[in-house]
């Protein structure tokens, strides 16, 4: 895979385009990984997307959920960080119920990727998606969406 461009003395602006441009990859995976989860386990269950938001001067942040009927939230939170946004911070999140985050946060975990090289990301991003469907539709096979998520 080649390495994405380096942006020297880039903007806040620059590193706005930077960061959806470099983020695009990781975009259309979870766009697929939602069609296939909802194909598998019906439209209760997709993946929420809130656009790309700016945090801080050089980081960005993309949200994801997935939701069940039960109202149990697997969440995805994608901060694009770096001094060039070729960094990715994954932080993945379970809650059941809507209680206020804040009081009680839960259990996070936290991993950087490179966005150089996306299979240690995708692969991170599937075994949460996939741990979740077990947990919360466990009658239900997860072989048919764990083939077609790579």
């Amino acid at each position: 895979m080649t390495s994405l461009p380096t942006i020297p003395g880039m903007g806040a602006a620059g590193y706005s385009a930077a960061a959806r441009s470099h983020f695009e990859p990781v975009g259309k995976f979870m766009d697929h990984i939602d069609r296939v989860v909802s194909a598998e386990y019906g439209p209760g269950s997709t993946l929420e997307r809130r656009d790309v938001e700016q945090i801080s001067s050089n980081s960005f942040e993309v949200r994801y959920s997935l939701h069940d009927d039960s109202r149990a939230r697997l969440s995805l939170t994608f901060l694009v960080v770096g001094e060039n946004s070729d960094e990715l911070l994954l932080q993945c999140h379970e809650r059941s119920g809507v209680r206020d985050i804040r009081s009680n946060p839960g259990q996070f975990d936290q991993h950087v990727y490179d966005l150089n090289t996306l299979d240690p990301l995708k692969t991170a991003i599937r075994d949460n998606i996939l741990c979740y469907l077990r947990r919360h539709y466990p009658d239900i096979s997860t072989q048919r969406v764990e083939r077609s998520m790579h």
